[in-house]
């Protein structure tokens, strides 16, 4: 394939590139002198699993892997300790060695699951950060100024409200740009909120003699909630506590609905970042039906975290489930709810969709407004609707159906 070509690809999606020209040359130098880039990637395990928007980055460097290059996983079970003030607008519990553990097992076999691990290496970056020595520290601690890291906006923003930013989290950049001073990576992949840490690693690599990383910044995915609105993305990133995210151990039926859930303008957003497609075969569907297309999205994702048989029966499921019905039918596969009134705890209409539909509190609130949540054929307008004892078929939306039956 044609250089430039292949650069066209590697570059789709990527919000900006640091520095451009070096990385053009970097690719030009691999091809010409047949020597595989190494192209890292960091993760702290502070939660238990990844979700799609994790799987932006993982993508990107597949992609990298498919021309014949290298990948390093840096897990970082040492920084993790820590945590990553970035948006942070407080500083973070600690997480113990236990739990960290076990979200690296996770961690791993999650991204496994994507990247090719002939072609992947995963490293520890306790394995160098835990023995260094006050001496060594101090050492690389002069690399940088406490103004520099002042600088960034998490910090500021801090400071302008009078919080607390602790030691450790002034030095957190600091380790995780030495990542890159011990594995000499040629290319570093990372979220746009993370630009401010990669350039870390990158000046502290010049600081010790290294030949600096070029960093391509991805867009952070916005969760399944977001819409596009006057050309603009309105809602959150992808996120577990917001709960607009879809994991990577989602089980092919919940991936499929979720995919399915999206805003037909933002399927788009994730073709661009998730999809195995190529540029021209997006273009083609969008002239086509958007229904068809969102299938196809939702398809291609969970094959790659699962495998085709499973998407074509998460597939087959959500149309008997959730397909065209007449005005009074409810879809006989459709969920059911059984829960124990409590005399002291109304159960309202925002508990319901947020406990079994998965919507958060404003979302919920958003639709019931927009007059798209009906209850045994009624339109509720009212947000503070409660259950009593009976039976009810909710409606949310044009697709999504579930019947609730509340006891004493």
């Amino acid at each position: 394939m044609n250089i430039n070509k292949i650069i066209t690809i590697l570059m789709r999606g990527v919000m900006q590139i640091n520095v451009k020209k070096e990385f053009k040359e970097k690719i030009f130098f691999s091809y010409k002198n047949k020597k595989p880039l190494l192209i890292k990637i960091g993760f702290d395990p502070t939660t238990a699993d990844l979700h799609l928007g994790h799987s932006v980055l993982l993508i990107k460097a597949k992609q990298f892997q498919n021309f014949g290059h290298n990948v390093v996983i840096v897990i970082g079970d040492f920084t993790a300790k820590i945590g990553d003030p970035t948006n942070k607008t407080n500083t973070r519990s600690f997480i113990s060695d236990n739990n960290i553990l076990i979200n690296c097992k996770q961690y791993i076999k999650q991204i496994l699951s994507i990247l090719n691990p002939i072609q992947t290496f995963i490293r520890f970056n306790s394995t160098w950060l835990k023995p260094m020595n006050l001496s060594k520290f101090i050492i690389l601690a002069s690399k940088c100024s406490i103004m520099q890291i002042l600088e960034r906006d998490d910090f500021k923003i801090r400071l302008q409200h009078n919080k607390s930013i602790g030691l450790h989290e002034v030095l957190y950049p600091l380790m995780q740009g030495y990542d890159s001073v011990i594995l000499k990576p040629d290319i570093e992949i990372g979220g746009n909120d993370q630009l401010f840490n990669l350039f870390i690693g990158r000046q502290l690599m010049k600081c010790y003699n290294i030949k600096p990383q070029c960093i391509i910044m991805m867009p952070l995915l916005e969760g399944i909630n977001a819409k596009i609105i006057k050309n603009k993305i309105v809602g959150d990133k992808m996120s577990s506590s917001l709960n607009n995210y879809i994991s990577l151990k989602h089980d092919a039926d919940t991936q499929f609905g979720k995919i399915m859930s999206i805003s037909d303008n933002l399927m788009w957003r994730y073709y661009e970042l998730l999809s195995s497609k190529s540029q021209s075969e997006i273009n083609e569907l969008k002239l086509g039906n958007l229904k068809k297309a969102k299938e196809i999205l939702a398809i291609d994702i969970i094959t790659q975290y699962h495998d085709m048989k499973s998407a074509m029966q998460a597939k087959k499921k959500f149309n008997i489930l959730f397909g065209p019905l007449s005005k009074n039918q409810i879809p006989i596969n459709a969920p059911k709810f059984l829960l124990k009134l409590n005399k002291h705890t109304d159960i309202t209409i925002i508990y319901i969709m947020n406990k079994f539909f998965s919507y958060s509190n404003s979302m919920s609130k958003r639709l019931i407004r927009q007059q798209s949540v009906k209850i045994n054929g009624i339109t509720i307008r009212n947000i503070k609707y409660a259950f009593t004892i009976g039976e009810y078929i909710l409606k949310i939306g044009k697709k999504r159906y579930g019947k609730l039956i509340v006891q004493l």
